[in-house]
């Protein structure tokens, strides 16, 4: 009797979570940031990586709240780890830009590898294009080609464009 309640708090507590982040997600789409940053809060208190995400987003870019990069950052990362893409593809984008205390290319290259192997299209056009610049990377065309291919066989035209290009050179 007790292994019961026990497990059904447990998935009382999941059902919860994930019906909160879906009314966090409609409460920021209304713009009712105070409602919706409450609702991330509580879920994401629950270990849930989608509210995290989402209260990371909040943080990232200052919706109804104090822009926190270093908040961010924390909830980025523990998102990225429980399989939220964008997350990982995120923190590539922090790193990659220096939005954070300082630009880490490695750091990005990291957060964008990890999207990209998930399926991120852009996460594999951005390593593609650290590759392609060389900006604090050497720069290295045949890894930028593998890079903008497989932004190519997910569609992004981008990265098809840009693969032609490099084939066309001999890479």
């Amino acid at each position: 009797m007790i292994k019961y309640i026990f497990i059904s708090t447990i998935m009382s507590s999941i059902l919860l979570a994930a019906v909160s982040v879906q009314d966090g997600i409609s409460a920021l789409d209304k713009k009712n940031y105070e409602k919706a940053y409450s609702i991330f809060m509580k879920s994401c208190k629950l270990k849930n990586p989608g509210a995290c995400y989402n209260l990371a987003v909040m943080y990232d870019f200052g919706m109804g709240i104090k822009k926190e990069k270093e908040k961010a950052i924390e909830l980025y990362e523990m998102s990225c780890k429980n399989g939220i893409v964008n997350a990982c593809f995120n923190l590539g984008v922090i790193y990659d830009k220096g939005e954070s205390s300082s630009k880490n290319i490695n750091k990005a290259i990291k957060y964008y590898s990890i999207a990209c192997e998930k399926g991120n299209y852009r996460s594999c056009y951005n390593i593609a294009a650290v590759y392609l610049n060389g900006q604090k990377i050497k720069k290295d065309y045949h890894k930028a080609k593998i890079y903008f291919n497989k932004a190519c066989n997910d569609l992004y035209k981008k990265g098809c464009k840009n693969y032609k290009i490099l084939v066309d050179k001999g890479y």
